[in-house]
C-alpha cells in the first residue's frame, strides 16, 4: 500500500498493507522515534497464571507514546499545507502530534479540551466545561 491522499480519498476501499510497506515506513521514520524496549513479565505477577507476558515499553517513546510513530509517518508520507496540522486531544495524540510537527518545523495548534476536576465526598469525577 502507498499512504497518500489517493487512499484517504478512497478510505472505503478495502486496502491491504504489506511488510514491505511496514519496513518502508519503519526506515522513513526511524531517525525520529526512540527504539524501544520489550520486557518479559512473568503472567503471575499481573495476575494471569500460566501466562508469560511480553510488553513493548511505548511510554518511552519520544512525547510519551507509540502515537509518536503514527504522527511522523503522518507528516512524512502526506502533503502537508502551507497552514500546518490541526489535532483535537488532550492527551497522547496531542502531544505526539506536536512533538511530531515541532521536529519538523511544521506549523501545528493542537485544541485541547477544557476540563475541570470536581471533589464531592471523596469522589472525583472529571466534568467537561464548554
Amino acid at each position: 500500500m502507498r499512504v497518500n491522499a489517493e487512499n484517504a480519498k478512497n478510505a472505503d476501499r478495502e486496502i491491504s498493507i504489506t511488510r514491505p510497506d511496514i519496513e518502508r515506513v519503519h526506515r522513513l521514520i526511524a531517525p525520529y522515534i526512540r527504539r524501544t524496549p520489550v520486557v518479559d513479565v512473568d503472567g503471575r505477577d499481573l495476575g494471569i497464571a500460566h501466562a508469560r507476558v511480553t510488553l513493548k515499553l511505548e511510554q518511552l517513546q519520544r512525547a510519551g507514546s507509540f502515537k509518536t510513530r503514527g504522527a511522523f509517518t503522518h507528516l512524512l508520507t502526506r502533503p502537508v499545507p502551507p497552514a500546518g496540522v490541526v489535532a483535537a486531544s488532550g492527551g497522547n495524540h496531542g502531544a505526539a502530534v506536536a512533538f511530531a510537527a515541532m521536529t519538523m518545523k511544521v506549523p501545528a495548534k493542537i485544541f485541547v479540551p477544557v476540563v475541570g476536576i470536581v471533589v464531592s465526598g471523596g469522589n472525583t469525577a472529571a466534568v467537561r466545561f464548554d
